[in-house]
């Protein structure tokens, strides 16, 4: 039976996979079903660019692939259920002999492909032959990149106006295709001459014992990575070629043993226009890097630093350019050597016990001598003073006005102005899960938060809805973070809306250290302050720490404790805090309709109130001095274990103090109290 397609059908269902993949083409756009690769317009991309790719053929069943640039590639196969094919021809489709007929269809197809591409390679050597080989030349493009000419040549196509010629070799060292570049930076390929596995080096014929390899994508890319490591470097030509050629390089008899690094592209602005239309990260040069090192083929990549928010480019030419040869050598050659002591101590580990290793993987050790001169960046605060960089925990009572003042801080800090009526904070992007509220009332606690109309909030991210912290919120956390490189600060509110609901076969106290342990890891991960937003038990506790709601997992796991407290019908309030950068202190604090939460003076700690038999023991501890508990026990003429449980007592107050001894004195914090 012969089944003819509808080549009408087959473009309309091509078309549609395009749209539903964010790679439609112009409206007037023919597509054309040659089965050779075509490049196009992408509809509401910039005019001039073509991040459009596909390849369609009507020779035997339907089928091709699409790619956008900015996203995914995917393989299509035309879908015979929706076309005007008969039942019996839909059927036919599926028999033994139409899928012969086709396997034979698509070895021919193969074969003639192969020959193609041999036939193209063959002309694209002797075309390179012809070229000039003139390192002096002043090419336009090579004086705006600031890089060599290497082992490419010029190609005078046009008089006036020399190509440089980019030959693109096989894993065998024979020429497979070419690369024009013409002196605007627009790039061609050889005509029908196959890519894949295809590659530019420099330095690869005089590699030395223990270099390793560094790939990259392009040319200019290359040429500067040589220039400032001398390392022999490899130009894979894109992204998605980095992975077959780095492949075909540890595959290879030759360069088998040799160490391979990914010196990838970061396409900061692909990655935000790709999320825009999707609302999925995507870094196509940074993908490529990490594919490669999934794969077991490099042992790690590196990208350049660029600034999130206003990128000067994408690769590290462009990152030279923008801060000089100088800082971009250091950057990079102490990259290369942190993978490599890396790798090594990988190795090293390869002879030691199984158990052990597994060990060690957990176990940070440093030398004693050398922590006492480590240098410490400064800490990060998201408040001076007042919020430090790592987890802390802000706790109150339901509508006492935690979210207003988490409200108030990420506005604050995503301004850049001042925050609690009086701390001026250093601006930076601010990611605040407003888990607990709808945009409609984020919106009109803005609007009504007294800022001018004109104040740039863009730096402000809001999130009403995610998943649960082991259900992928946390993965995006860290994915924006990773893309807000100049982050001050993340909300979480509130805590109990994101983190993972208790099992209840566990430890209260285990499941909650563990959860909050997570959270704490990114920030520090990050080195960046993240505030969780908690409630308070109903029932009030002496220790204001006992009243977090849950275990005390939580406020052992956190870096900083906050309790808010007011009584509703009073804008009077008390904030508490202890943690481990700041000192434990209560601050008045004041709820002001117009500026929000405004941050008072410190409060005097109250004297506690002591029993008689307290009373007795302090004063019996004035006039005597440091005594144990028998000798206690001894000169009042009370039972010892009296003596011992008001002792607790006292130290809990922290009237007394303790020695190593197990002897007791009155506290010096409390001097004031005994006279």
């Amino acid at each position: 039976m012969k089944i003819e397609f509808s080549p009408e059908e087959v473009k309309a269902q091509f078309r549609i996979s395009m749209v539903e993949m964010n790679a439609e083409p112009d409206d007037r756009y023919e597509l054309k079903a040659n089965g050779q690769l075509q490049r196009y317009h992408i509809k509401g991309d910039k005019q001039s660019s073509k991040n459009g790719a596909y390849v369609l053929h009507m020779d035997g069943y339907p089928a091709g692939f699409i790619q956008n640039w900015k996203g995914e590639k995917i393989s299509w196969k035309f879908n015979a259920e929706h076309s005007s094919l008969t039942q019996e021809q839909r059927e036919y489709l599926n028999s033994p002999e139409y899928q012969k007929e086709i396997a034979e269809k698509q070895r021919q197809q193969n074969e003639e492909r192969r020959k193609l591409h041999e036939e193209a390679a063959e002309q694209a050597r002797i075309a390179f032959e012809s070229y000039i080989d003139s390192p002096e030349i002043q090419h336009p493009y090579l004086k705006k990149k600031n890089v060599k000419i290497y082992g490419a040549r010029f190609n005078y196509r046009k008089a006036g106006n020399p190509e440089i010629a980019v030959p693109l070799y096989n894993i065998d060292g024979n020429i497979q295709s070419l690369q024009w570049i013409d002196k605007n930076g627009n790039k061609r390929f050889y005509p029908c001459a196959s890519t894949s596995g295809a590659f530019f080096h420099i330095g690869l014929d005089s590699l030395k014992d223990g270099e390793p390899i560094l790939i990259c994508e392009g040319f200019a890319t290359g040429s500067k990575i040589h220039q400032l490591t001398e390392l022999p470097t490899v130009c894979a030509m894109n992204c998605d070629n980095v992975s077959t050629v780095t492949k075909a390089f540890k595959t290879s008899t030759k360069y088998k043993d040799r160490q391979i690094i990914i010196m990838t592209d970061n396409d900061i602005e692909t990655a935000k226009a790709y999320q825009t239309r999707n609302g999925v990260a995507f870094n196509p040069g940074i993908n490529a890097g990490q594919k490669a090192v999934e794969a077991g083929n490099a042992i790690g990549y590196i990208a350049p630093p660029f600034n999130q928010d206003n990128p000067e480019g994408s690769d590290w030419d462009d990152y030279a350019l923008a801060y000089g040869d100088e800082k971009a050598s250091e950057l990079i050659n102490e990259k290369i050597k942190a993978i490599l002591l890396k790798k090594q101590n990988s190795e090293n580990e390869n002879n030691t016990p199984e158990k052990l290793k597994k060990i060690l993987t957990q176990v940070e050790e440093i030398n004693a001598q050398e922590l006492r001169t480590k240098e410490f960046p400064p800490i990060v605060w998201a408040v001076e003073g007042f919020i430090p960089s790592g987890l802390s925990v802000l706790a109150g009572s339901p509508k006492v006005g935690k979210s207003r003042l988490a409200l108030h801080l990420a506005l604050g800090v995503a301004i850049g102005g001042c925050v609690l009526g009086k701390i001026n904070v250093e601006q930076g992007n601010v990611l605040y899960l407003a888990l607990e509220d709808t945009q409609r009332r984020l919106q009109e606690r803005i609007n009504n938060s007294g800022l001018p109309n004109e104040t740039d909030l863009s730096k402000l991210s809001l999130i009403t809805q995610i998943p649960r912290q082991h259900e992928g919120g946390l993965e995006y956390i860290r994915w924006w973070l990773e893309t807000h490189r100049k982050a001050r600060l993340v909300i979480v509110d509130t805590m109990q809306k994101f983190r993972k609901q208790l099992s209840g076969k566990n430890n209260m106290y285990s499941e909650d250290y563990d959860t909050v342990s997570e959270m704490k890891n990114l920030a520090d991960e990050f080195d960046v302050p993240l505030l969780l937003i908690h409630h308070l038990k109903k029932a009030t506790e002496e220790d204001w720490l006992n009243e977090l709601s849950g275990s005390q997992g939580i406020a052992g796991a956190a870096d900083t404790i906050f309790v808010l407290r007011r009584k509703r019908t009073d804008s009077q309030g008390i904030l508490h805090r202890t943690g481990r950068d700041v000192e434990e202190t209560d601050f008045n604090m004041e709820l002001d309709e117009e500026v929000g939460w405004v941050l008072g003076d410190e409060v005097e700690p109250e004297k506690p109130k002591l029993s008689i038999i307290q009373q007795q023991i302090v004063d019996y501890l004035t006039e005597n001095g440091l005594k144990t508990p028998q000798a206690i026990a001894k000169g009042l003429g009370i039972s010892l274990n009296t003596v011992r449980g008001t002792l607790r007592r006292l130290l809990k107050k922290r009237v007394i103090e303790q020695n190593s001894y197990g002897s007791y004195s009155v506290s010096t914090l409390d001097a004031e109290f005994t006279e």
